[in-house]
């Protein structure tokens, strides 16, 4: 069996006294979509936080095709391959739709840099259209494309979504769901967390469930699709 491309091996994020994540464990298989479900508070967003350096781990390991990113600065792990669209999507308002993507480039030194932005303009045909427009003009989903497709042009391996549904017009969640997939395959592994849990659960291979910090339930999506706990708790069944 091949070794996973990233291992988190109990991690430990607290905030003061605040143990936000206690001791997970969790790993992602190259080409896998993962999700990650949870309540608000359950630690989904630091989970990720953790992993791209934005938030210290107090304790734990995180390895990424073989190498140790515990301690990393955030850029030093993008440069590794990890990137992310965060949560609320926060592009860079008083630039353009052009110059947010160069954004996403900027640590990348490779003559593929325009043929990537053409895959999410073929993806986003909107944000083509919208070019030189200045991001803070954007709808709300036309920014979420914009998020994703910035983090991409970081050409990762692994591409971590941060509620990507969040405050979208429910008939364009299906096509930001479809955009995921697709990115998928193309070759880019996915950490997905997501409050729509039907929706991720629909897309993913697999899955785990935080609650308090701690997994209390992963495997298949399929499976947990059809768990009565789940459904109860997540899907209004």
């Amino acid at each position: 069996m091949s070794s996973p491309l990233l291992e988190i091996r109990g991690m430990h994020i607290a905030y003061g006294n605040i143990r936000a994540i206690q001791g997970i464990d969790l790993h992602i298989s190259k080409g896998e979509i993962v999700t990650i479900l949870g309540p608000n508070g359950a630690g989904k967003t630091t989970t990720l936080h953790g992993i791209s350096g934005l938030i210290p781990i107090a304790k734990g390991k995180i390895i990424f095709e073989g190498k140790h990113l515990s301690g990393l600065a955030p850029h030093k792990i993008v440069a590794h391959g990890i990137s992310q669209a965060p949560e609320g999507r926060m592009v860079f308002p008083e630039l353009t739709v052009m110059e947010n993507l160069e954004m996403g480039a900027y640590l990348r030194r490779d003559d593929r840099i325009h043929e990537d932005r053409d895959k999410m303009f073929a993806l986003f045909p909107r944000l083509k259209e919208r070019g030189r427009q200045l991001a803070g003009t954007l709808s709300g989903g036309e920014q979420q494309m914009l998020a994703i497709a910035r983090a991409y042009m970081a050409a990762p391996t692994l591409l971590l979504l941060d509620e990507p549904s969040l405050g979208i017009a429910p008939i364009l969640v299906a096509s930001i769901m479809e955009a995921i997939c697709e990115i998928n395959r193309q070759g880019t592994t996915i950490l997905l967390v997501e409050q729509n849990a039907y929706a991720a659960l629909k897309i993913a291979h697999r899955a785990y469930v935080l609650a308090n910090g701690t997994i209390f339930m992963e495997g298949p999506a399929k499976e947990l699709l059809e768990n009565k706990e789940i459904q109860k708790a997540y899907l209004g069944h």
